[in-house]
């Protein structure tokens, strides 16, 4: 018997996405000028990351990011609408090659980077790890004609193996953290590291100018954690390559990490500022250098449990963030050129703490040792990702000024496209005790040959679409029946309305709504072409994560921001006789769950 599925797009009309957080108000009236736009959107929170359990064990770290669990995590984060994710930063990717006697053994390398190929994601790659424990602390000339060879061979490898276009979007990055000396018996000194420095810049840049490479990808805070960060910075300043002085000591990137206490985010783009300007007056010559923070969490240590890790008060924090750093780097005039902000919570969660670790996706493993045959559940972290995945083209101009709300907004226009016009705003509230109400007036809408439609799309704590609080009221059970993973799988949903259509007057158009709180709330607002339709999904993919569930993935080649859902169809038979639907709700991401049946 062959089972045949096949995935089909419904398409809506007009989307617009808000967030909003609130503290102390029962209406909430915003105006929206569709005449006044901002600047062109480069959709800068593009990137997530993550590390491996024990990272000097290489058994150990090729047991985990070559196991299922880790296949099934990649896959599920690369099914995330519209590339919202482009790049996975990963610690330690250099533990997965070998040295032998012959050469390099780059096998394990391979099948992780084929992976993430597969699922049109980049390594964020940092050259950092230590082969075979070949390396001592680079203080020999053999040393680093070794690993210049290594990277060498490495990117040459994979230029022939993906082509030479996609190896020049990765970004090459230097040892993270250096200053908190996590080298994997590797014993760095300042003198040594910039010998590292100098044999990678090498490798790279004789290969293609065009490869990127940026650093120091550390805190670089005071008092502590400054000597190699400003240390490298100061040999691009002023430095010769020891390695190679044809050329130049330079970074196509300036990473750092600034992350939020838990509470307050201004802190990150407080402490990017301090930092960016501290840099730029000790080193002018890196002013026009792009500026990249890679760990931009609302708070250090993935691993902690923090309840608001599994909650709507998550993706609260990183809406605040992202609209921070919109203001700081985009509204505002500033000598900074912002280029990325990351999230790092790809990981992979254990128990007890499922759900409360800082992931995109809640894993419940049959046993607290294994990578496989886990089942992954959708936090709304990841789907305020797909909300967030509908913001493109160029920012809206939306004034706010109330202490505590967060509200940010694009539109977008399209030719040869199922819609010709998409709008999202995004916005959130916070505060459990508050339920208030929302005004938007919308002014002067483009003209459209066609009518508006809009819909909404909320997550909330409310017990039945919350996967944890649904975990908690089962008795947080560490093996899940079939009901129990259905009603996981279903709480794990975004909420939405139905699409409806845009009254639209002579002075614009007024929508309103009552929100609960905490609530991340999204309108959407889409004008469609009557004469095209959506294209095909293709490249459908079915995967088992674990005995219970399977997992179906599929590509869109267009934009999902006017798509309401996918339909999912299956036959049991072949030749096809007749095609079941599997979808009773919405599905807005590129992946569908369901329950094996055997």
């Amino acid at each position: 018997t062959v089972s045949v599925f096949l995935v089909m797009a419904v398409f809506t009309s007009l989307f617009v996405h808000f967030l909003l957080l609130s503290t102390a108000f029962s209406v909430l009236v915003k105006e929206i000028d569709f005449s006044l736009c901002g600047g062109k959107i480069n959709d800068f929170w593009s990137s997530t990351g993550l590390t491996p359990q024990s990272p000097c064990e290489r058994d150990m770290v090729v047991e985990q990011m070559l196991s299922l669990d880790m296949n099934t995590n990649i896959g599920i984060i690369g099914s995330l609408p519209n590339q919202v994710i482009k790049q996975i930063r990963i610690h330690w990717l250099l533990q997965l090659v070998r040295i032998t006697p012959t050469g390099f053994d780059f096998s394990s390398l391979d099948l992780l980077l084929d992976r993430m190929w597969k699922f049109d994601l980049l390594p964020g790659f940092e050259l950092m790890g230590n082969p075979s424990d070949f390396f001592q602390d680079f203080s020999t000339q053999d040393e680093l004609n070794m690993w210049y060879k290594l990277i060498q061979t490495m990117v040459r490898r994979y230029i022939q193996r993906y082509g030479e276009a996609w190896v020049k979007q990765w970004r090459f990055e230097t040892w993270n953290e250096p200053d908190h000396k996590d080298f994997c018996n590797v014993n760095f000194s300042l003198s040594t590291y910039l010998r590292y420095f100098d044999a990678s810049l090498s490798a790279l840049k004789t290969i293609s100018e065009d490869l990127q490479l940026g650093g120091p990808g550390g805190s670089c805070r005071h008092p502590h954690f400054l000597k190699f960060c400003y240390g490298l910075l100061d040999h691009v300043e002023n430095g010769i390559n020891s390695f190679n002085s044809s050329i130049k000591p330079s970074l196509d990137f300036l990473s750092f990490h600034k992350k939020g206490d838990g509470q307050n985010m201004e802190l990150v783009v407080k402490n990017e500022k301090k930092t960016i300007k501290e840099i730029q007056n000790l080193y002018p010559m890196l002013r026009n250098i792009p500026i990249v923070n890679d760990e931009a969490d609302p708070m250090k240590g993935w691993w902690r449990n923090e309840d608001w890790r599994a909650e709507v008060e998550y993706p609260i924090f990183v809406a605040e963030n992202i609209n921070n750093h919109k203001t700081m780097y985009f509204d505002e005039k500033t000598e900074a050129i912002f280029t990325l902000l990351s999230n790092d919570n790809a990981f992979l969660s254990y128990a007890p703490t499922q759900f409360t670790q800082r992931t995109l996706l809640a894993r419940i493993q049959e046993s607290n040792s294994s990578y496989t045959n886990s089942l992954f559940i959708k936090k709304p972290i990841f789907n305020f990702m797909v909300l967030q995945s509908h913001i493109g083209g160029q920012w809206l101009n939306i004034p706010n000024q109330i202490e505590n709300v967060t509200i940010y907004g694009s539109q977008k226009t399209k030719v040869n496209s199922y819609f010709t016009w998409a709008s999202t705003i995004i916005l959130a509230t916070s505060k459990e005790e508050m339920q208030p109400m929302l005004e938007l007036n919308l002014k002067n809408l483009p003209p459209t040959n066609t009518s508006l439609m809009y819909n909404t799309f909320s997550l909330s704590n409310k017990l039945s679409k919350n996967p944890y609080r649904q975990w908690q009221k089962m008795g947080r059970p560490a093996s899940l029946s079939q009901e129990q993973i259905q009603t996981l799988i279903v709480a794990s949903r975004i909420q939405h309305s139905q699409p409806k259509l845009l009254k639209v007057s002579k002075t614009g158009a007024k929508l309103n709504f009552i929100l609960p709180s905490p609530i991340i709330f999204a309108v959407q607002l889409c004008s469609m072409n009557p004469i095209q339709l959506p294209p095909q999904p293709y490249w459908l993919k079915l995967t088992k994560s674990s005995n219970s569930v399977l997992v179906l993935s599929w590509r869109f080649s267009g934009d999902t921001s006017c798509l309401s859902s996918f339909i999912i169809q299956f036959s049991a038979t072949s030749p096809i006789s007749g095609y079941t639907s599997l979808t009773t709700d919405w599905v807005t991401d590129l992946y569908f769950q369901l329950l094996n049946p055997g």
